[in-house]
């Protein structure tokens, strides 16, 4: 979600950065992630509770 706020931000002309970009790089900003190329990632309770058990040393034989 931040970086599609950034991304928005970006390429909104109100702040100029699009011509910004092209007057320095010679090139415009453009979007290259969108939601069909782009993974959600969740954290699943299954996760988090691995995370969370103590590691205990392994026994020495």
């Amino acid at each position: 979600m931040t970086i599609t706020l950034f991304v928005e931000y970006l390429l909104d002309h109100r702040y100029g950065w699009v011509d910004t970009c092209r007057e320095r790089f010679g090139q415009a900003p453009q979007v290259v992630f969108h939601e069909a190329n782009s993974v959600v990632h969740t954290l699943t309770a299954a996760s988090r509770s691995a995370v969370s058990v103590p590691l205990r040393p392994c026994p020495r034989i």
